[in-house]
């Protein structure tokens, strides 16, 4: 993945994770990865809450060894809406 791609990435990343982080239906984010993620991505994967950002990894990872680059992305954790 070229630099200036790389880029682009990131900051539609942040967008998302910004969006996540921001809606009161969310408790977190959760990394998903691709089935042929490298090592990096893998180790990445799981469950993040939003009350510890600071722990939640910056999409993509510098450093993934995917072809291609790195693919892995968030998906909301949405907290249980009940009666």
């Amino acid at each position: 993945m070229d630099d200036e791609t790389f880029e682009k990435l990131r900051i539609q990343r942040e967008a998302e994770l910004k969006a996540i982080i921001e809606s009161p239906r969310t408790i977190g984010v959760y990394i998903v990865t691709p089935n042929d993620a490298c090592p990096l991505c893998r180790w990445a994967q799981g469950t993040y809450y939003k009350d510890n950002p600071e722990q939640i990894p910056v999409l993509p990872l510098e450093g993934c060894s995917r072809p291609g680059g790195c693919i892995s992305r968030y998906e909301p954790l949405v907290k249980e809406i009940g009666p």
